[in-house]
């Protein structure tokens, strides 16, 4: 059980920093810089590959404490179902930011009146 709950502060922690990350992410976006931005999005994805790791050592922990729960203490179940809880609300946070990021990046992808931004200026070129 404790391995389960050790693991899962670690996943926390990882999405504590993904977190993090994101909200950078959205400011370098914000204000075009591209290098930061990217420099970002590259050490985000190394995290989300720590999470994957950390999903894959978690996954039989978390099978054994579904299957055997009725019979442990109600506080380490109430830690667990806390960890897990904190961890959904990192990632919906997250989710929440890439989101806008992807709606501002798409708006910036189109010229003012919808028209994809590529062929607004080729219709100026050719006039």
């Amino acid at each position: 059980m404790q391995k389960l709950i050790d693991g899962l502060k670690e996943e926390l922690l990882i999405y504590d920093k993904i977190l993090e990350l994101t909200v950078a992410e959205k400011e370098a976006f914000s204000k075009s810089e591209s290098e930061r931005f990217m420099a970002i999005l590259t050490e985000r994805l190394d995290l989300m590959n720590k999470i994957s790791e950390c999903e894959n050592k978690l996954k039989p922990l978390r099978e054994e404490w579904m299957a055997g729960r009725e019979n442990l203490p109600d506080e380490h179940n109430k830690t667990v179902v806390d960890l897990v809880t904190k961890i959904k609300e990192k990632m919906d946070k997250i989710l929440e930011i890439e989101n806008y990021v992807m709606q501002e990046k798409a708006k910036q992808d189109k010229g003012v009146t919808g028209v994809p931004k590529s062929k607004a200026i080729n219709s100026y070129k050719n006039m």
